[in-house]
């Protein structure tokens, strides 16, 4: 089953009244309208979109979140971390600010 996020789009007065006629006259929501424009145009932009199922099962994926840092600060000082060089060790390691 498809689970949709929500969100909010503004549109110009003239873009709300064209889509919404667009959905009257062709028995759709805008929602429906809105995506598809959307799917389209990520299709054109990298290729294709991927499907849900691709999405939660991509190996790549799965490696979020299996590691752990030093200290509280790993995303913020990921280069000191991993190559034990920094001109502020002890800040860059999670120590007093």
């Amino acid at each position: 089953m498809v689970k949709y996020k929500l969100t909010n789009v503004r549109f110009t007065e003239e873009e709300h009244e064209a889509l919404r006629h667009l959905a009257v006259s062709e028995g759709r929501s805008m929602a429906d309208i809105v995506r598809e424009a959307v799917s389209s145009y990520l299709e054109h932009k990298v290729g294709r979109t991927l499907t849900e199922d691709e999405l939660e099962n991509d190996p790549f994926f799965k490696v979020i979140g299996i590691g752990s840092s030093e200290g509280a600060r790993g995303s913020e000082c990921h280069d000191a971390i991993l190559y034990k060089h920094t001109a502020h060790p002890e800040r860059d390691l999670g120590g007093p600010r």
